[in-house]
């Protein structure tokens, strides 16, 4: 594999040639960037690239000095030149100090670049083979700054003779330096076919270690895709310098993929022993990245993002109530306002969202067992156990906001068909009533005088369309409103069963075990793993 350098004074050029091609499927790698000759020179003794990529106007030492120094010094270097039409007559200064090609940078595309670098390495096998050499095998840096990472960031970690030695051999500052986390996501939208949510991470990496090596700032990385940790030192790092460098690569993102990120940052520390506890806050914290939406910017020092763990004061007003007459309404919009209304109202209080998601599923789960017989029809979540998993699982409130919006309407829909057909009409009602009244003593006859019907015609209709007694229907909906209290901490076993509707503990004790094959205590033992 060969070692490509790119130098260059704008960082959206590097960035491009970086990730226009797969270089190692052509023999190569990209090792280092620089923004000017002298930085370019600098890379070159350290990194002893095979091919360097250069611009011509740089300031500083520009693109010739470089070719020329190279040149001069007899090193074992492709020098490619990068051109416009309009410096041209450079370009050809350049071949004379002994660049060994150009590439023109409207024509900067893949075919052309493949070509252009099939032909260089062409003529570096052929050096080679006359000299009898073989083109090195490169460790990845990134692999190994990533386990060191994994290393430093585990609960407890002890900085060894080995462990120095392994940050030492990856340059990594640690006598007098000073650091920081930086966090980033970028929620990527559905991407045209010439932009990959791979072409975009690599991107991302690129801008962020240009605006490091810029600074002579040191750095170990992990992520994948969508996310990514740095730690960097640098002896001396500040706010100012952090902060600016995170709003170049936001910048340079939205410039280049029209993308907003949602990135968080450590204040500067400078203790080693600082290090789990910055780590543990940075992702805690980066928690409340949650509420932005896709479209919107976050750039922010996690020291001005505040979370709490609860509600504080009075907590908002339960909605399941005009939730569920909202859906019997069929009106979509204004259930999904209420909704909407709550998230933002958490946002507001600086809440976490996994208390968000606590309440919500408070909710929606009286919406559930009133309506449970839409979900299993359709096959979109058999168990409440179901809708507690993804809810917990969403990443993001958009997600969140998707999955409920997609629950109403399936329900809605159902509705609407419902009312055409009076069987369905009867035992819709039917259900609206006991999901009204379950924790209360309720009879056969009670849901048939609220349909005003009789209670075998009811429950004729309601065995025949739904397959169950009206009987076992509502010992079913008390046992699943009872396995959603099992599951919240704030409720004790021997407060439930007179909540979901139950004259006394055995009696509900006996029903949970017929209905779900397992006493209470192991439900909650399961579900609690």
């Amino acid at each position: 594999m060969y070692k490509v350098l790119i130098v260059d004074d704008e960082v959206l050029v590097r960035v491009g040639l970086k990730n226009t091609i797969n270089w190692e499927s052509i023999g190569f790698t990209v090792v280092g960037e620089a923004s000017n000759g002298e930085q370019g020179y600098a890379q070159v003794i350290k990194l002893e690239p095979d091919v360097v990529i250069t611009d011509i106007k740089m300031p500083k030492k520009d693109g010739l000095w470089l070719t020329e120094k190279i040149n001069k010094e007899k090193r074992k270097i492709k020098t490619l030149v990068l051109t416009s039409y309009d410096d041209f007559n450079y370009a050809r200064l350049a071949l004379k100090n002994g660049a060994t090609d150009y590439i023109l940078k409207a024509e900067i595309v893949d075919d052309e670049l493949i070509a252009l670098m099939t032909r260089v390495k062409g003529l570096l096998d052929e050096e080679n083979a006359k000299n009898k050499l073989t083109p090195p095998t490169l460790i990845n840096q990134n692999a190994i700054k990533r386990s060191l990472l994994n290393d430093l960031i585990k609960t407890e970690f002890v900085l060894e003779e080995r462990l120095i030695e392994r940050l030492e051999a990856q340059n990594f500052k640690m006598d007098s330096s000073q650091y920081a986390f930086i966090y980033l996501e970028n929620r990527m939208p559905d991407q045209s076919e010439n932009t990959t949510k791979k072409q975009i991470s690599k991107t991302i990496i690129s801008l962020f270690t240009d605006q490091f090596n810029e600074r002579n700032i040191s750095y170990l990385y992990n992520g994948y895709m969508d996310e990514h940790l740095f730690l960097i030192a640098s002896d001396n790092l500040s706010l100012t310098v952090l902060k600016r460098l995170c709003n170049t690569v936001e910048n340079g993102i939205k410039q280049y993929f029209g993308l907003s990120i949602h990135l968080v940052y450590t204040n500067i520390f400078g203790d080693w022993s600082e290090l789990k506890d910055q780590h543990e806050n940075l992702m805690t914290t980066s928690k409340m990245m949650f509420y932005i939406a896709p479209e919107e910017t976050f750039v922010e020092n996690i020291q001005n993002v505040k979370m709490v763990s609860k509600y504080p004061l009075k907590q908002p007003e339960r909605l399941e109530k005009p939730l569920i007459e909202m859906i019997r309404k069929e009106d979509h919009d204004t259930s999904m306002e209420m909704i909407r209304s709550l998230i933002t109202s958490y946002y507001t209080a600086s809440v976490s969202p996994k208390a968000l998601k606590r309440f919500i599923l408070k909710n929606i789960s009286e919406i559930y067992e009133t309506y449970n017989y839409i979900f299993e029809f359709t096959k979109m979540y058999s168990t409440y156990e179901e809708i507690h998993d993804v809810i917990q699982s969403a990443a993001h409130v958009d997600i969140l906001t998707g999955l409920i919006s997609g629950w109403f309407k399936v329900v809605i829909e159902a509705i609407t068909l419902s009312r055409g057909n009076s069987s369905n009409y009867i035992v819709n009602e039917a259900i609206y009533f006991v999901e009204q009244n379950y924790s209360s003593e309720i009879s056969l006859d009670d849901v048939a005088k609220a349909i005003n019907l009789s209670k075998q015609y009811v429950c004729m209709v309601f065995k025949k369309t739904t397959g169950e007694n009206l009987s076992h229907f509502i010992n079913n909906m008390r046992i699943e409103k009872a396995k959603q209290l099992l599951l919240n901490p704030e409720f004790s076993n021997k407060d439930i069963y007179e909540v979901v509707g139950f004259s006394n503990p055995q009696y509900f004790s006996r029903v949970f075990k017929k209905v779900t094959g397992m006493t209470t205590s192991e439900f909650k033992r399961q579900n609690s793993l």
